[in-house]
């Protein structure tokens, strides 16, 4: 009788670890048995565990030494289920992932800040920073649309990198900027995700407003070049509007009104358990390990593809279409090309190279960035390229983006802030 029990537990047990696998029981039942949080990796590894255990109590039915199995595992659950219940009372992690609940929709643009919005955001165990958006849509202090008498306003254009969500306030580069250049404001208009064609937009509807001096648009080579394109939606299903060239290779941009996000359909399971505190509480200690692939990969693959010329040639005009503008309304037009964490550090790309068993001559690390800088000598625009000063300054030893999110951390920020000051006041 006791064998038979065993046995049933087993069968009981594996037949659970193969349908708690949402997936999998979605095909068998047409809904999944149990959902936790967004972490498909905890619950595979909850699956694994019991098919495990499962297949032990089977193979071991007819030993005592399973009923001590069994004692131990209900220890160590109710231990785990113990921490578990301490940090959400007493310890509650921060989740990384929830900076989309800073974004609104916005028709033109594809998405925009929520004025006023706060956030506390966390990756990893890299960063834990407390977010404030302004009542004009900001990440930045308020400022007003008149310009002061006797002051230069610059605005900033760009995406993550000038958004900065993952240093303080005072350590984005544009407000040591501000700190270092007199008389002058230096308003941030970055927002995450945006491409370059969304900022020529944000240019014409809103910063024209605020009567810029200079007007500094910065490019990050990791995706910039992707986003004009519009092929590939921001996070939370945001969709964003795309570039094109007629026949007269002229400007067409589509795609406006820009459609709303499409919810997630609300997940069809039986059990929905919140994320769990225990496992966000490792991620931040541990941080991520895993190697991660450098976003322009495919930009930096050789020889040039169509795949190439598409998004050269967008990014050639639709530069070339803000600088005639800052031009007609006699702003000074700055682009600043932001090189990626793996064109600075050359140690993490030869590990890429390696890992992936990538061939050095089918990749020109610097290709974006010379088709960058050839734009700008050939329109005649003003161009700082950051690649060579950063990658000097990782030779030594300085540590200027975060590894896993691959952004500027604030020392950085405090390098580009030193190079634009110098720029600037040349």
């Amino acid at each position: 009788m006791r064998e038979k029990i065993y046995s049933a537990v087993g069968l009981l047990l594996i037949t659970s670890g193969v349908l708690v696998d949402r997936s999998l029981s979605t095909k068998i039942l047409g809904f999944g048995i149990v959902e936790i949080g967004t972490n498909s990796t905890f619950v595979l590894a909850l699956s694994l565990s019991m098919v495990f255990v499962g297949c032990i109590t089977i193979l071991l039915r007819r030993r005592k030494i399973i009923s001590k199995i069994y004692l131990s595992i209900f220890c160590s659950t109710l231990l785990l289920l113990f921490f578990e219940w301490y940090l959400s009372i007493f310890n509650p992690q921060v989740f990384e992932d929830n900076h989309a609940q800073l974004f609104r929709y916005d028709q033109n643009l594809g998405w925009a800040y929520i004025r006023s919005g706060a956030a506390r955001l966390d990756s990893a165990g890299e960063y834990q920073v407390d977010i404030k958006i302004n009542s004009q849509g900001q990440r930045d202090k308020e400022y007003s649309v008149v310009k002061p008498a006797d002051t230069q306003r610059i605005i900033v254009l760009g995406d993550s990198f000038t958004s900065s969500l993952d240093v303080e306030d005072d350590e984005i580069y544009t407000e040591i900027l501000e700190k270092n250049l007199p008389k002058t404001e230096v308003i941030n208009f970055g927002v995450n995700g945006y491409g370059p064609l969304q900022e020529f937009i944000q240019l014409r509807e809103t910063g024209i407003r605020y009567a810029p001096d200079v007007v500094i648009m910065t490019v990050y080579v990791g995706n910039d070049f992707d986003d004009n394109t519009g092929e590939y939606d921001w996070i939370a299903g945001y969709q964003r509007p795309i570039a094109h060239l007629d026949e007269h290779d002229n400007l067409l941009i589509t795609n406006i009104p820009v459609p709303q996000p499409v919810p997630k359909a609300r997940r069809n399971v039986l059990i929905s358990v919140p994320r769990l505190h225990l496992l966000q509480l490792i991620k931040n200690v541990f941080g991520y390990k895993n190697l991660l692939l450098p976003p322009e990969l495919q930009l930096i693959h050789t020889p040039i593809t169509s795949y190439h010329t598409k998004r050269f040639l967008l990014m050639e005009k639709i530069i070339q279409d803000m600088a005639n503008y800052c031009k007609s309304q006699n702003i000074r037009f700055i682009i600043v090309i932001a090189p990626t964490i793996s064109q600075v550090n050359q140690k993490m790309w030869e590990q890429t190279q390696k890992s992936l068993s990538l061939k050095t001559e089918n990749y020109d690390q610097n290709l974006p960035n010379n088709i960058l800088v050839q734009i700008g000598k050939k329109n005649n625009i003003e161009f700082v390229d950051l690649t060579g000063i950063l990658k000097g300054a990782t030779a030594f030893g300085q540590t200027l983006y975060y590894p896993y999110t691959r952004h500027w951390n604030k020392f950085g920020h405090q390098k580009v802030a030193e190079v634009l000051t110098q720029y600037l006041t040349k």
